[in-house]
């Protein structure tokens, strides 16, 4: 079950009995996981105690914690804690459970893979992201420029309409030409896909202007070209391609990590783009 949530992607939390007493209904090792849609499989024993060790597992998914150890008293309802059982029980003593929570690599994807996206690459790496570098240039498209990378040499619309985004997913375009940034943001704002949480296009101002304009006239929803990041980065005065970098990167983590200064584009995000 572990193998296939990591497979799909999916986070999960793995709740373990690490400490049991008296006559709990189950004892130390017994294991259950709960999914962020409170889906569980496996049990430590019904209940009470299950029902709150699954909460603070799905707590704390959403919250992107990575472990808790909590303690339930079986024994005395009247008892001052947050974690006394405010039932009658047929079971008693003390249960100790550990909740780890497994959440999916985020991953990012490149499009165009020029200078400046050599050296957001390189901190992405640095920062464990799982990295795609997409360009249509085979000199671009190189393994060796991009080692740690899934590199892509293609057709932007062929391969950005099919690739998979099994995590969440920050997307930065940066193509060498206008006309192929609009055709692949066009393309990702078509994509149905609730693991994409970012994307941003870089260019000036009047260009991006220009192209947000350009997709609303061919029938782009609204409320998804109102929430594209563009012109990209955190405003941090960067000039030189690693300074670029360095915003873009900056601004992606204040996403991550719910500390979005929303002070370098002209659109904004809330949540998940599709």
């Amino acid at each position: 079950m572990m193998k296939s949530l990591q497979d799909s992607g999916s986070p999960y939390a793995l709740i373990t009995v690490v400490k049991a007493s008296s006559s709990t209904p189950r004892k130390q090792g017994a294991r259950m996981i709960v999914e962020t849609g409170g889906r569980a499989t496996g049990t430590i024993g019904g209940g009470p105690v299950e029902k709150r060790a699954m909460a603070a597992g799905q707590e704390m998914l959403f919250a992107g914690s990575e472990a808790a150890f909590m303690e339930f008293s079986l024994d005395d309802p009247n008892e001052v804690s947050s974690n006394a059982l405010e039932i009658d029980s047929i079971y008693g003593g003390s249960m100790s459970v550990f909740i780890q929570c497994f959440h999916p690599p985020a991953s990012l994807l490149i499009v165009g893979g020029g200078h400046i996206a050599k050296f957001l690459y390189e901190q992405a790496h640095d920062m464990d992201f799982g990295i795609t570098v997409v360009d249509n240039r085979e000199e671009f498209a190189s393994q060796n420029r991009f080692p740690k990378a899934c590199v892509i040499n293609g057709n932007y619309r062929e391969t950005l309409s099919t690739i998979p985004f099994n995590s969440p997913a920050y997307i930065v375009i940066m193509t060498h030409g206008h006309e192929f940034d609009e055709m692949v943001l066009d393309t990702v704002l078509e994509r149905e896909c609730d693991k994409i949480c970012y994307v941003g296009m870089i260019g000036s101002a009047r260009k991006v202007k220009t192209i947000l304009e350009n997709l609303l006239e061919k029938g782009a929803d609204p409320a998804k070209i109102g929430r594209v990041r563009a012109p990209i980065g955190l405003k941090i005065g960067a000039a030189t391609p690693q300074e670029i970098a360095i915003a873009i990167m900056a601004e992606i983590i204040s996403v991550r990590r719910g500390m979005d200064f929303n002070n370098s584009h002209i659109m904004s995000i809330d949540g998940p783009l599709c």
